[in-house]
């Protein structure tokens, strides 16, 4: 019993449900100081009508970066997270380092909970503050038609719609590399060629699901790349998105969900992760730099989880694409789980 109880498998369990208690206890007690003009002591309070704090407490998340030195003190911190949507949540630590979070309460980097190394962690009280910037017109580019097309078949570029950062508003097509040898290096550039294009195929296993293939890498390339459809990890170990060689199950397919009240916005979420928390694409919204896309949890309030496929192709619109939520021949995807 001594040694079961020791297993990695039971202690990491018990991380896993230990942030989430934490996480319910954090979320009770942002409500109480929302409702209270005057918290208890020790208790979350508002910050400057933007972030939800509480001392000597930490957040728990997946790091984006590390900060520290002379200088170098909270309001900084506070800065860095504001201008970059995809941090929600700050710790600043009594011995003045500051860390920058994306996925709060995921139990990635950090433990949620009492801590004396902890000075203050914050919370974006509210993630859709960020109006987005008005988008940017179709590109001038028009990918040629794959003679080999099947119906439901198009092609587009894939466009994060969150607020994208003041020095790159434009940048936020999703690139792959060009170089056949490198897989899951993507990120969010500006709008740069027939390489950000996308094949979106409807599935054979299931019905309102999509097969992912880029354009560049199937139908330009000479020879082709080895790699070209969208490929992740079902058993929850990684939330990042790679490429594969060819279709064979359900860890490459994706469902597009509109999203209500904005046309043409929809979320990807991960057909073959239902066991996974992770299971929605998230961008992160700043300048182009490697690893810009990953699995998240959902967050309703959260741009970062809003895209666009913007047709290439002459085929478009396809009837049984759910572009946008008025669409009438829209399928209906299953709801989350």
């Amino acid at each position: 019993m001594e040694a079961l109880a020791s297993h990695p498998l039971v202690l990491t369990k018990r991380r896993a449900i230990f942030s989430i208690l934490c996480g319910v206890f954090w979320l009770s007690n942002l409500s109480q100081a929302q409702s209270s003009p005057r918290p208890a002591p020790g208790s979350a309070y508002l910050f400057n009508n933007t972030y939800m704090c509480i001392n000597n407490w930490e957040i728990s998340g997946t790091n984006m970066a590390t900060y520290s030195g002379i200088g170098f003190d909270e309001s900084v911190c506070r800065f860095l997270c504001s201008g970059l949507p995809a941090c929600t949540t700050y710790v600043w630590f009594v011995y003045g380092q500051c860390v920058i979070r994306r996925d709060a309460f995921r139990d990635a980097d950090g433990v949620t909970g009492a801590s004396t190394t902890a000075l203050r962690s914050c919370i974006k009280k509210d993630l859709a503050v960020l109006p987005p910037p008005p988008p940017p017109p179709p590109p001038p580019f028009k990918v040629m038609e794959n003679n080999n097309q099947q119906p439901g078949e198009d092609v587009y570029l894939i466009r994060a719609l969150g607020p994208m950062s003041a020095e790159c508003p434009t940048a936020n097509y999703l690139t792959p590399s060009q170089d056949c040898d490198m897989y899951g290096a993507w990120t969010l550039a500006e709008f740069a060629g027939s390489h950000q294009a996308w094949i979106v195929r409807k599935s054979p296993l299931a019905d309102g699901t999509y097969i992912i293939t880029n354009y560049y890498r199937s139908l330009v390339a000479d020879p082709p790349c080895d790699r070209t459809i969208w490929s992740y990890r079902s058993d929850c170990q990684s939330t990042y998105v790679d490429m594969w060689y060819s279709f064979d199950g359900p860890q490459q397919e994706v469902y597009f969900e509109p999203v209500a009240g904005r046309q043409g916005a929809l979320r990807i979420r991960a057909a073959g992760r239902p066991g996974c928390k992770e299971r929605y694409l998230a961008a992160v919204l700043a300048c182009p730099d490697f690893g810009s896309v990953y699995w998240a949890p959902l967050n309703l309030l959260d741009p970062a989880f809003i895209f666009e496929l913007v047709p290439m192709s002459s085929a478009y619109p396809v009837a049984d694409m759910p572009t946008h939520p008025n669409y009438p021949d829209a399928p209906s995807s299953p709801p989350p789980s």
